[in-house]
């Protein structure tokens, strides 16, 4: 994993010395409508896991796993804000109240049409205190926040996709070639294959940083334009090289599936090479029914607030759904 201020000197300091210091509040992808058959329970949880909450519910309201719904998985080492879905029909709203566990504690409950799925999420908010920083922190941070705000970070999936050792992600690669799933289970499988993905991504993006490619727009690269979002293949690399420094698209790099839309041109080379390099196609993916899809190579860090309390730095800042608190703080800690 490569950043892109390591020409900047860090600020240092430590991370997660208790809950508190590092706090996630999910942004919901849209407005709840107060109207419908779902229950919207919003749940702060202390040191517990997005699936303990889900197991939580299950137990206590007689649920089967499948009639929870949340848009994104949360870490356990971290005081998180998160939205679940529970089916009206089913749960006694006025229950819900008295339901409290350690570690989980219901916020706030309102009704909605629709179950929430994985992905429906604009983004999070952060909180993090990042402890025994250097005396001129704030100033180093500062400079730092200016070029990414300017040019953005690296998208990077962390090494805590990876699971211990990259376990996950040598596993994962086992399952693909094997082609099937034997005793795991589904939401098992799906995770080694997610590994897999996200680490190549990884490999992809480090390639391009190595090469001066990350702010560069290359033939055959797809793009994506930030005013509507949509794909395409870049036919005019010098134009769309100004665009991408305008910040009028980002170029995006492979989550491979068995419908991936591939580049062309040298970074579509890169990206075929990545995957025959591990002894992959496009179609081992398929029994897991992972299409595959686009992540764009940077986001910029929003709503971006910072402060200093004695050897303390308090950071307050918004990121898109997908994108990882612990990649921009190891771009403004350093190595």
């Amino acid at each position: 994993m490569r950043r892109v201020t390591d020409f900047l000197p860090g600020i240092r300091g430590r991370i997660k010395d208790a809950p508190r210091d590092f706090v996630v509040e999910e942004v919901p992808l849209y407005p709840f409508s107060g109207d419908g058959e779902h229950l919207l329970v919003k749940v702060e949880k202390v040191n517990a896991t997005t699936l303990d909450v889900v197991g939580f519910f299950c137990r206590a309201l007689g649920l089967s796993q499948k009639e929870v719904g949340y848009a994104g998985m949360k870490d356990r080492a971290a005081v998180t804000l998160q939205w679940f879905s529970l089916p009206g029909a089913k749960v006694d709203e006025k229950r819900l109240s008295a339901l409290e566990t350690r570690g989980f504690r219901i916020l706030e409950v309102i009704r909605h049409t629709n179950k929430l799925r994985v992905g429906h999420l604009r983004g999070n908010r952060f909180r993090v205190v990042v402890r025994d920083v250097v005396p001129d922190a704030l100033e180093r941070v500062r400079a730092k926040l200016e070029v990414l705000a300017t040019q953005g970070m690296p998208n990077y999936y962390h090494g805590q996709r990876w699971g211990r050792d990259a376990r996950n992600v040598r596993q994962g690669l086992e399952l693909l070639k094997r082609g099937r799933r034997r005793r795991l289970s589904p939401y098992k499988a799906r995770l080694l294959v997610s590994a897999v993905g996200a680490w190549l991504f990884n490999e992809y993006l480090d390639w391009r940083i190595d090469h001066g490619f990350f702010l560069r727009a290359l033939k055959g690269d797809i793009a994506k334009k930030r005013e509507t979002g949509g794909l395409f293949t870049v036919e005019d690399p010098e134009t769309d090289s100004r665009r991408l420094e305008a910040g009028e698209i980002d170029i995006t790099g492979p989550i491979y599936g068995s419908k991936l839309w591939m580049a062309q041109g040298v970074p579509g080379e890169k990206e075929r090479a990545l995957l025959e390099e591990e002894g992959l196609t496009l179609e081992v993916f398929k029994p897991f029914r992972s299409p595959g899809t686009r992540r764009l190579l940077r986001v910029t860090p929003r709503e971006v607030e910072v402060d200093q309390e004695g050897d303390s730095l308090i950071l307050s800042f918004f990121l898109p759904a997908g994108s990882y608190a612990t990649v921009l703080l190891e771009e403004l800690m350093g190595p």
